[in-house]
């Protein structure tokens, strides 16, 4: 684990877990907007698990004042790590975990 070369000795390491297997919901769709007076952002994203990835592909269309739409995608792929897990492979370090 390679955490404990990023900080000072006595340092503070936070980690916000993502999902897990059993939380993250495969096939879910969402969608976030924001309409202000000069820009329109509409935000559409899928969910998939290949193996122990979370992908999302997040679709992201923009328009501002007097411009043509433009569409934008991000693949989003972040591990889906047990907790039990994590906290196994941190015991094996110098650093001390709590939750």
């Amino acid at each position: 684990m390679n955490f404990a070369n990023h900080f000072n000795k006595g340092g503070v390491l936070i980690i916000e877990p993502w999902f897990t297997k059993s939380t993250y919901l495969v096939g879910e769709s969402g969608m976030t907007t924001y309409d202000g007076k000069d820009v329109k952002i509409a935000l559409l994203n899928t969910t998939k698990i290949e193996g122990d990835l979370s992908i999302m592909d997040m679709h992201y269309l923009i328009v501002e004042r007097n411009e043509d739409v433009t569409h934008y995608i991000d693949t989003h792929e972040l591990g889906l790590f047990d907790i039990e897990k994590t906290l196994e492979i941190i015991a094996k370090t110098d650093i001390q975990a709590e939750i």
